[in-house]
């Protein structure tokens, strides 16, 4: 009989709604660039890079304004019927959504997009707090493995399909429409098989103030220093990843001549990479929390991130064409690049998941669903902080392989600290598994 999770129907039924949600994300996002990026679509006076920008800040707006509430109410209620009642919000705003591509209304796509942001805001605490609820402790590290490697599997085949649907000569905006539409349903039809849980404190009173309950959030976390340090932990992953992820396509056209082909390469192979590193780490660890393989990770981080940087000053591509796939990955000077590449987001799963994973067990049951909402405004803020630090660096005449050493060395500094915290919270998680 096969004991993993993905047969588990206390957990396969949240794997899949979480899968098609994100695919569904990463499907209207990627569509609606690309129409603003090859059909001009126009808002105002902004030109085409600023509102390419500006969708990046309406999807992560509601992190920041309604993160905490999202996390009260998924405290206070029964999340399995919340699940369901946001997924058919999901429904609401694809319906709402094809209303925008069908009749080219960029305003009401935006709308959409900033929905999409709120409804993920509100389901993220829901999903990580479930976990702990249904799953053994000693179950935790695969659900939480499993759960982000389908993620980012979801993610990378929803940017795919979103650019090559959009790419269709005619009718484009109909085929968007009716994928964005029929991934709704099917992630609610699985929402219906997530089996109920008790709420931890249904008495909890809502605080509808934003502002107040994301400080008061932020100084609950910032008082508690595991979870403190965790929750920061956590946010550099996010801070890491937005800013390679946003140098990958520049890296892959000026330093590697690579076209489009090229450049979707490079984000697969990251992507692939996260889901082996999850899925390595589930095995690492063994059914136990194994807080060491995080500063592997780290390490894991910056050392592949210099070979990466070192192997790119011998790549002089002078030629004016841009080169395809095929004779990217059939160059023996890029196979040290693409496994750095992998090995760099592998490295990304190690760190990820024991502190995720770590997270859920330290903090209060009953406050869970609030940590993880604070923990999403953490992120958020540090890739916002990344897309800054990005527009600083190229401003300053550095190009994407000198931003990697210089985030290669940064990073290193950050293993250094996660390291010396690790022995602290492998005691913490010690004396937290004896007591389970």
């Amino acid at each position: 009989m096969n004991s993993s999770l993905l047969w588990n129907r206390k957990f396969w039924p949240l794997c899949y709604t979480q899968f098609f949600g994100a695919f569904n994300d990463n499907f209207f996002k990627n569509a609606l660039i690309i129409l603003i990026t090859f059909q001009s679509m126009k808002l105002a006076n902004f030109s085409t890079e600023q509102l390419i920008a500006l969708c990046g800040g309406i999807f992560i707006a509601p992190f920041f304004l309604f993160s905490a509430m999202g996390g009260q109410i998924a405290d206070k209620y029964e999340k399995a019927q919340l699940i369901i009642y946001i997924k058919i919000l999901e429904l609401f705003i694809m319906i709402l959504a094809v209303i925008g591509f069908l009749t080219e209304n960029l305003s009401i796509l935006l709308l959409s997009l900033f929905l999409m942001g709120l409804q993920s805001s509100f389901f993220s605490p829901l999903k990580y707090s479930y976990m702990p609820q249904q799953v053994s402790p000693n179950k935790l590290i695969e659900a939480n493995a499993l759960l982000q490697s389908s993620t980012f599997i979801a993610i990378l085949i929803g940017t795919v399909c979103g650019g090559l649907v959009i790419a269709i000569p005619e009718q484009n905006t109909l085929y968007v429409s009716i994928g964005v539409i029929g991934l709704a349903i099917i992630g609610f039809l699985f929402s219906l098989s997530i089996p109920k849980v008790s709420s931890l404190e249904p008495n909890l009173p809502l605080q509808y103030n934003p502002l107040i309950s994301t400080w008061n959030l932020i100084h609950y976390i910032f008082l508690k220093n595991n979870i403190r340090w965790t929750v920061l932990g956590l946010a550099w992953f996010w801070f890491y990843g937005a800013a390679l992820l946003s140098l990958l396509p520049g890296y892959g056209k000026k330093i590697l001549g690579g076209n489009e082909q090229v450049v979707t390469f490079l984000l697969t192979l990251f992507s692939i990479g996260i889901g082996l590193g999850c899925m390595i780490c589930k095995k690492l660890s063994r059914n136990k929390l194994k807080l060491g393989l995080t500063p592997i990770g780290a390490l894991g981080l910056s050392v592949f991130l210099f070979d990466l940087f070192f192997q790119s000053q011998s790549i002089n591509h002078n030629s004016k064409k841009l080169i395809n796939f095929i004779d990217f990955i059939t160059n023996p000077r890029h196979f040290r690049i693409i496994l750095d590449l992998i090995m760099i987001s592998f490295s990304g799963g190690l760190f990820f998941v024991p502190l995720m994973t770590f997270l859920q067990k330290i903090s209060p049951k009953q406050y869970l669903s609030r940590v993880i909402a604070g923990s999403n405004i953490f992120d958020a803020f540090f890739m916002l902080l990344s897309a800054t630090f990005l527009i600083v660096l190229f401003k300053i005449g550095l190009n994407e392989t000198e931003i990697f050493l210089f985030l290669a060395v940064l990073n290193l500094i950050v293993a250094a600290l996660i390291y010396k915290l690790s022995h602290t919270f492998s005691k913490i998680n010690r004396k937290n598994s004896k007591s389970d």
